[in-house]
Parts: structure tokens; C-alpha cells; sequence
């Protein structure tokens, strides 16, 4: 156990008592729900900690020391870090598919860099909720807020002081100032952007700025502290601490978090902290000074830095987005011995190293070592990504820029080669080897739609603008309008083909995880509903009835979770009947069987054994859009287009029909076979638009 001076053996204990709600809820959100409010408990006592450090040195010395301040925390932080990095990268070529490594590279050098956060931002990442492997390095997101955090307020904090000395008021005072105009802004931040999206709000530097603020407070008054009756000091302690506990079981992911919530393991946080020196040894350190506290607390920084690649591990052993609880459990007391050696022949050597040195020396030797520390990281993210570099993408994405005749002179492949009857054709049947195969296995995961450069072709779940991907023959007499969410996106290639043969002109409304539903709010991943969802598809009708198109078509995927089965079904009732009342007809593209699982990261692993990626077709097809065949039945005037049978043929799904690799992930079919089917969607649309002009 540490014993320098100023130690105080409630922090330490309330370090454990943050990791190990972190690591619980990694190992299965099961075990404690909130587990995630540990690192907001980390937020506090750093910014405790390092407030209190800046300070004392101004007010002994008259001025912020920089390179003293940034010398201490690249001898505290960074040597440990750049080690578990390169453990989470032998965890990602050891058991991760190649697919994954250039994002997992790019994560590592984001992480040594300390912007990971905004990288994870950016993509929206939602925590333990994605149906791919997470990345081993996700969760330096809170470091990369705490070091952005302390580039910053070093310097403010300077100058306030130059504030106080020159305008008078003192320094204490000009710091509470500074501190409640950030807290009161990034707090606001906080509430309002967890409202609007909360998956960026969970990663961004702007809503955790006030967390820090807040033991920064506790910072500015710890003279005061130990002033305060013992009776009431007790009373906040152990509330404080209850208040902590109580949060990390109540909250969830369900939870609007960071928002409002992140109240309660804030302030009862910043309780401890005030409370402690009044409350003594009756107060919280009762129960965080027994020596296994202080242990899990020494080695808190390093358990929080390997438990996670651990996890991630298991996760890849098992296939399993979320490991069993005795798995979870295993994962993270098996971290504990990495952990431990890291903070015994890292951590600790590399703090105190340089000790015997002049303090100029010293602090020269650390910032020049921290920077060759921070460049190596990025050297460990960088070479990962080379290992497999330039990014893999196929050969045969997009379409627009080859003539039609040129496209149907490149001869059959993928569904096409099914023949009149699917069901009996050897291309459709799972073999181990069918041989070379369209696109190579390398490139499966960038399959995508690429004919529009730098356009989506569809909304993020963020923007509630309809986002219009015009396809086919912009001059053509008939219009076309396919309007849902990603699985009506990824019909865009063989739109854009049939449109061209055919003269139509055709353009998709859709938007990420948006199921064209009217009158009910989706619920969408974390909490909350999908507003900006509801927005979208309140201005699809309002396009339908301006463009008076000859045929909608619709087409989505299946929603889980809070969904509410009727009252979703009775909103895509709702929608069609707006659609109709302003287009020739409406159709319905059916939804694909889905495999359930990575085929990418599947016929990666598995060369030479395709057959492990089969899955039966009757779980593929009860996995499919939800309520499609309710609406199809209560509403028979709308048109059915099933591609099943050239996607599906036999009982078991094949990973590759006809030479062509038909899904690109756990539910997307892939470009290239997406093309294939160009000739079949056609004629079924043609069919239905022939029944509209005639009813």
C-alpha cells in the first residue's frame, strides 16, 4: 500500500471501488448494471487530485510549472499504457478476424495519441450494444478526456491566476469562478446532447468536462474540509458512498447518460472526498482501507487498462457479444496478473524513475520520454493497419460508370447461375471450397453500394434530413421511390441497373436503422426514442405526395429490444396508407434471411470449411423484417417482391451461391450479389407496376 505523505486511504479505496464496477459490468452488464458510472467516479477524483497539485505549486511557487505538471503525468500514465496497448494488439492478431485489424490499428495509435474518444465519437459507438467484435482498446476513451482535459486546464487555471494577482480576490476564488462557468456550460452540453444523441454524448470531451470540474470544487475548498462537524461529516460520507453504490445498480443502459444522471455518482463522489478528513476512521474509510481495497486500488489504473482486451478475448473465443457471467468473470480475474506485473515493473519503476536526478533533469528526461512513448503507440497502431494495408475493396464496386451493355455482357454470376429452379441447382448448394469467389474473401466487408463517391445514399442516425440517392435514368417517364432503413439501401446497385435498362427513375429515402413507420417512435440503442427517426419518416410522406411517384417501395429490418410489436406494426399500417393515398401503388421488399452471425469475419476464419458458415434457412428467415408478414396479410393490395429463393435456395443457407459471396456482415448482402439479383427484382417490379396501372 502506498504510504507518501498526503495519502489518504479513502481515495484509494474509492479507486477500487470504481474499477471494479467498470470491470464487473464488462464482464457481464448482468452483475452490475451501472457498472459504467466508475469511470465518472474516476472523472471526480482526478479532478480532485490534480486541481489540488496545481494549486499548491501556484500558490508556492507563484505560477504553474508546465513541464513539471506534464513531466508527472507522462511518468504516471504513459509507459503503462504503451504496454497494455501492445497487448491489445497481440490480442487482435491472435484472435481477432484480419477484417478487423485496420480499425483496430487506427483505435490503438487514436489511443496513444489520446483522442480515441472522438474517434469513437465519430462513429457512434454504442457500448457493449454492437453485434460485431468491440474494439480491445474502446475503453481509452476515458483516459483520452482526462489527458484532454489537463492540456487545458493547466493553462486556464494559469491564468486566472495572473487574474487574481493582478485584479485582486485571490486565487481559490478566480479557480471557483473558472470552475462553475465549465461546469455550467459542459453540464448543459451534457444534458442536451445525451438528449438529442446519446451515443456521441457518452464519448465526448465537452459533456465530462463538468465531472472533473466537480472535484476540482471539492479541490478549491479542502482547506475547509476537515472544519466540518464530525456528525455531519459522517452523515455525508457515508451518503455519499451509499448514494455511489446505490447508482451503479439503479442506472443502466437504459438510462440518458452522462445527462442529469450523472448527478448522482458525481455528487456522491465529491461527498466522500469533502468528507473525509472530518469523518476519520468512522466515516467511508472503514470499508475502503481493509488491505484488498487498497490492493485493487493500488493496481486500479492497470487492471482498468488490461481488463477490457481480456474481455474482448473471450468475446472472440466464444462468438458471444457479450460473455456468459462465468466467462466475464473468468476474463477479468484473469487481467488481475497482467495488471499486477504491469503496476509492479511499469507503472511504479517508471514513477519514481529519475528520482536521483536534478528536477530540471528529471523533468526533461520524462517529457522526452513520454513523447517517444506516445510516438511508439501510434507506431504499434500503425504497423497492425499495414499489416494488412491498403484497405480491401472490390474490384467490381460500382456500377454507374459502365454502359448497361457493358454490364450485361460481363455474363451471369451469383443468383443468376440458380437457373429456373433455385432449389435443385449445385450453385446454390454449401460446399467447403467453391473455389475462387466474387468479392475475395479479403475484401467482403467494404462490399458496399459505391456508385455515388462521398454520398451515403441514406441518413445517419443523427440527421433527420431526407438524404436522396437518385439511381436509374433521371430522364426516365416512370418514378420510383424505395423508402427504410439500411436493408433498403442495399438494394441501390441493382436499382441503379434495372433503372437504366428499364427508363425509370428511382430515388431511396433511407435512413440508418429507421423502419418506415408512422405515428410510433422507434426506440433506438441507450435510451431514449429515435426523434430524429420519427422526423425522417413524417418527411418521406410529405416527399411521396409532392413527387406523386408511380410505385413506393418499402423495405426493413428486424427491430428488437423495447420495440412494441403491435404498435409498430399499426405504424407501418399508418405509413402505407400515406404512401398510397399518394403514389400508383406501394410495394414491400421482403427482408433477407439473416445469418445471426459475422459472415466476413466467418469465411475469413474458416477457408477451406465454407460449410461452417452455412445456418439454416427457417432461423435465417425468422430473423426478418419485423411485421412484414402481419402488414402483408392485413394490407394484401400491397405488392410482395421475395427474393428468398435466389438468395436462400435450400434448407441451408449457402455462404456463397453461384461463385458470389451473398452477405458482407451479420445482415447486409454484399454489392456484388446484390447485382446478381438486378435481373429478378426488375421483373418483379415491372410486375408490380403493371398491377397498379391496372387497378
Amino acid at each position: 500500500m502506498s504510504s507518501h505523505a498526503g495519502f489518504r486511504a479513502d481515495i484509494q479505496g474509492l479507486r477500487a471501488v470504481a474499477v471494479l464496477t467498470v470491470v464487473l459490468w464488462h464482464a457481464n452488464p448482468a452483475i452490475v448494471p451501472g457498472g459504467f458510472i466508475g469511470v465518472d467516479v474516476f472523472f471526480v477524483i482526478s479532478g480532485f487530485l490534480m486541481t489540488g497539485v496545481l494549486l499548491s505549486q501556484i500558490e508556492r511557487d507563484g505560477r504553474v510549472d508546465l513541464p513539471a505538471f506534464y513531466a508527472r503525468r507522462a511518468r504516471r500514465l504513459l509507459p503503462a499504457a504503451v504496454v497494455a496497448l501492445l497487448g491489445a494488439a497481440a490480442v487482435t492478431v491472435a484472435l481477432l478476424p484480419v477484417t478487423r485489424w485496420i480499425d483496430v490499428g487506427k483505435d490503438i495509435a487514436a489511443s496513444a495519441l489520446y483522442v480515441v474518444n472522438w474517434r469513437m465519437a465519430s462513429s457512434s459507438v454504442d457500448y457493449l450494444a454492437h453485434e460485431g467484435l468491440p474494439s480491445p482498446v474502446q475503453h481509452f476513451w476515458s483516459l483520452s478526456v482526462e489527458e484532454q482535459y489537463y492540456v487545458v486546464w493547466p493553462l486556464l487555471l494559469g491564468l486566472l491566476a495572473v487574474l487574481g494577482h493582478r485584479l485582486g480576490g485571490g486565487l481559490r476564488r478566480w479557480a471557483l469562478a473558472g470552475l462553475t462557468v465549465a461546469m455550467a456550460l459542459s453540464l448543459w452540453a451534457s444534458v442536451v446532447l445525451t438528449a438529442e444523441s446519446p451515443e456521441r454524448a457518452y464519448f465526448v470531451t465537452e459533456t465530462r468536462v463538468w465531472e472533473l470540474a466537480i472535484g476540482g470544487f471539492v479541490a478549491v475548498g479542502v482547506r475547509r474540509w476537515p472544519r466540518i462537524p464530525r456528525g455531519a461529516a459522517l452523515l455525508l460520507g457515508w451518503g455519499g458512498l451509499g448514494v455511489v453504490l446505490v447508482a451503479s445498480f439503479v442506472i443502466s443502459a437504459e438510462t440518458p447518460f452522462p445527462g442529469w444522471a450523472a448527478l448522482a455518482p458525481t455528487l456522491g463522489t465529491a461527498a466522500i472526498l469533502v468528507a473525509g478528513p472530518a469523518a476519520g476512521a468512522r466515516g467511508p474509510v472503514l470499508l475502503l482501507q481493509p488491505r484488498p481495497m487498497q490492493f485493487v486500488g493500488d493496481i486500479s489504473y492497470s487492471l482498468y487498462l488490461w481488463h477490457w482486451p481480456f474481455v474482448v478475448a473471450v468475446m472472440a473465443m466464444t462468438g458471444e457479444g457479450t460473455p456468459s457471467v462465468p466467462l466475464g468473470l473468468a476474463a477479468v480475474a484473469a487481467s488481475v496478473v497482467p495488471a499486477w506485473l504491469s503496476y509492479r515493473f511499469v507503472e511504479e519503476p517508471f514513477r519514481i524513475a529519475g528520482s536521483h536526478l536534478p528536477p530540471r533533469e528529471r523533468r526533461i528526461q520524462a517529457l522526452w520520454g513520454g513523447a517517444q512513448l506516445s510516438l511508439v503507440g501510434a507506431v504499434i497502431g500503425v504497423v497492425l493497419a499495414l499489416l494488412v494495408w491498403p484497405p480491401p475493396v472490390p474490384t467490381q464496386a460500382g456500377t454507374r460508370t459502365l454502359p448497361v451493355d457493358v454490364l450485361a455482357a460481363r455474363g451471369p454470376t451469383g443468383a443468376q447461375l440458380l437457373g429456373e429452379d433455385p432449389a435443385t441447382s449445385p450453385a446454390g448448394e454449401p460446399v467447403d471450397d467453391p473455389g475462387p469467389v466474387q468479392p475475395p474473401v479479403e475484401q467482403i466487408a467494404n462490399d458496399l453500394h459505391t456508385a455515388l463517391p462521398r454520398d451515403p445514399c441514406q441518413a445517419d442516425l443523427v440527421g433527420s434530413d431526407l438524404v436522396p440517392c437518385a439511381l436509374g435514368d433521371p430522364d426516365g417517364a416512370r418514378s420510383i421511390v424505395v423508402i427504410g432503413d439500411s436493408h433498403a439501401a442495399q438494394w441501390g446497385a441493382a436499382l441503379d441497373i434495372i433503372g437504366r435498362e428499364q427508363g425509370w427513375r428511382i430515388t431511396v429515402l433511407a435512413k440508418s436503422s429507421c423502419a418506415p413507420v408512422l405515428g410510433y417512435t422507434l426506440p433506438k440503442a441507450g435510451p431514449g426514442g429515435y426523434d430524429s427517426c420519427t422526423v425522417f419518416n413524417e418527411n418521406t410522406q410529405a416527399a411521396v405526395a409532392e413527387q406523386q411517384p408511380d410505385l413506393v417501395l418499402l423495405s426493413w429490418a428486424r427491430y428488437t429490444g423495447e420495440v412494441d410489436p403491435e404498435a409498430f406494426v399499426a405504424g407501418l399500417e399508418t405509413a402505407i396508407d400515406g404512401f398510397a393515398a399518394h403514389a400508383g401503388g406501394v410495394g414491400i421488399i421482403r427482408d433477407t434471411p439473416r445469418p445471426g452471425f459475422n459472415m466476413a469475419d466467418c469465411l475469413v476464419g474458416n477457408a477451406g470449411r465454407f460449410t461452417e458458415c452455412a445456418f439454416p434457412r427457417s432461423e435465417g428467415t425468422g430473423r426478418i423484417g419485423t411485421g412484414m408478414a402481419e402488414v402483408l396479410t392485413t394490407r394484401p393490395e400491397v405488392g410482395d417482391i421475395d427474393l428468398t429463393a435466389r438468395i436462400c435456395p435450400r434448407e441451408t443457407c449457402a455462404p456463397v451461391v453461384g461463385g458470389v459471396v451473398v452477405y458482407r456482415d451479420t445482415n447486409h448482402l454484399t454489392d456484388t450479389f446484390v447485382r446478381s439479383l438486378a435481373p429478378f427484382l426488375g421483373s418483379a417490379i415491372e410486375r408490380l407496376l403493371e398491377d397498379s396501372a391496372t387497378s
